[in-house]
């Protein structure tokens, strides 16, 4: 898998987290530590780190792991799809 996918699937699920809390961006960013500029790119699926991940999964009560995991059966799904067409 490209790392790119993998990025962006891993920010789909912590957006899907965070709402389904009902969250704000800025509500999860501060109780992760962070700026609401840098959940927005991890959300995007832009450049981030395994740190902030780090930070932002106890916060939506999981784990890096769980986060990685379904990212991965997201992007699975995704390239089955296109397959499928």
């Amino acid at each position: 898998m490209h790392l790119g996918t993998l990025l962006r699937h891993v920010g789909h699920e912590v957006q899907e987290r965070r709402h389904e809390r009902r969250l704000t961006q800025e509500e999860l960013a501060f109780r992760a530590g962070m700026s609401s500029s840098v959940l927005k790119c991890v959300e995007k699926g832009r450049n981030f780190t395994i740190k902030t991940i780090f930070a932002i999964a106890p916060t939506l009560d999981t784990s890096l792991g769980e986060l990685f995991t379904c990212a991965e059966k997201r992007a699975a799904t995704e390239h089955q799809r296109r397959i499928a067409r």
